[in-house]
């Protein structure tokens, strides 16, 4: 099971940061962009300001681990076979499926995921399977995912009611200043208290 295998798992790049900057190629090579850390973790929806994603910004960080294994740094899309996860997130989709053009039965969220509707920071992991049959696993550590954190997305998404009955505004702000605290973490904490890579 992948979680079990996390606390043997070897820390890579003990003391690395990553820049904020993404390489990507589709289309064979035909397609290639830069994508920024700050504009790919906005998310927004209908009515609503933009705002940080935390799924969208821990999947940035992934790819970048995995892109930095690869030859020249670049991420291919075409060499991707699947992204397997236990983390369910619509982010999955908006990022590799419609900006980068991965296509939908190749991103796989595991059964665990599936069947979980509060995720605990054991289902935050990611591995990346490659054509060549080299892969990448990656788990998010506690430091990454705070306990404070994953209670208040728990709330958020069975839409805690607050005095009035309706879904509690201080829950949601609470949750956008605790996922703005951690992803300014990913600018400044070595990678190796964040994140546990395996390949």
């Amino acid at each position: 099971m992948l979680v079990a295998a996390a606390a043997s798992a070897a820390p890579q790049g003990a003391n690395e940061r990553l820049s904020s900057t993404l390489a990507v190629e589709k289309r064979g090579g035909q397609e290639r962009e830069t994508l920024e850390f700050r504009a790919t973790i906005l998310e927004q929806k209908e009515g609503e300001e933009p705002h940080v994603c935390m799924c969208r910004a821990m999947l940035f960080r992934v790819l970048q681990m995995a892109a930095q294994r690869r030859a020249g740094g670049v991420l291919k899309i075409d060499e991707i076979k699947a992204l397997r996860t236990g983390w369910p997130s619509e982010a999955y989709q908006e990022v590799l499926g419609e900006m980068l053009g991965l296509p939908r039965n190749r991103i796989q969220l595991t059964s665990e995921g599936l069947k979980c509707e509060s995720p605990v920071v054991e289902n935050a992991w990611w591995q990346i399977q490659f054509t060549d049959g080299k892969a990448i696993t990656v788990w998010a550590t506690p430091q990454m995912l705070p306990e404070e954190f994953v209670k208040l997305r728990a709330e958020h998404k069975r839409g805690k009611k607050g005095p009035e009955g309706k879904k509690d505004p201080e829950v949601k702000k609470a949750l956008q200043a605790m996922k703005e605290q951690q992803v300014a973490k990913m600018d400044c904490v070595p990678l190796n208290q964040l994140f546990v890579v395996q390949e």
